[in-house]
């Protein structure tokens, strides 16, 4: 990654830290708190993306791959030549995301849940 892609990943990030910690403070929580409970469940919620991902999510979108990979082969024949090379190729790319991307987002939100519940269990002062 370059300098511009790691800024625009920190600003996204502090973007979603600073959405839930206004939240947070809008339901009475104190600011120190509030910023500390954001950070742990944006935190808990990349975390848990990752590893639903990589544990479940990857492995499943490999079949989907060969499975839209051989959708987009046949759906690529009446458009020969091309078709047979964009098709599969498309095909494989749209069956892996669509296999993965269901995982990915019940790892986020169950880190998020996490990271609340974790956020929250902390002392009030520290």
């Amino acid at each position: 990654m370059n300098s511009q892609q790691r800024s625009q990943v920190n600003n996204a990030a502090a973007d979603a830290e600073a959405q839930v910690a206004t939240a947070a403070d809008s339901v009475g929580l104190p600011a120190a708190r509030s910023d500390r409970v954001a950070a742990a469940v944006v935190g808990d919620s990349a975390a848990g993306a990752a590893i639903a991902t990589a544990t479940v999510g990857a492995p499943l979108a490999a079949a989907g791959a060969l499975v839209g990979g051989v959708a987009g082969l046949i759906v690529g024949v009446p458009f020969l030549p091309a078709g047979l090379v964009a098709g599969p190729i498309a095909g494989a790319a749209i069956g892996a995301a669509a296999t993965a991307a269901p995982f990915t987002a019940l790892g986020a939100g169950i880190g998020a849940g996490v990271g609340l519940a974790r956020g929250l269990a902390e002392p009030p002062h520290r």
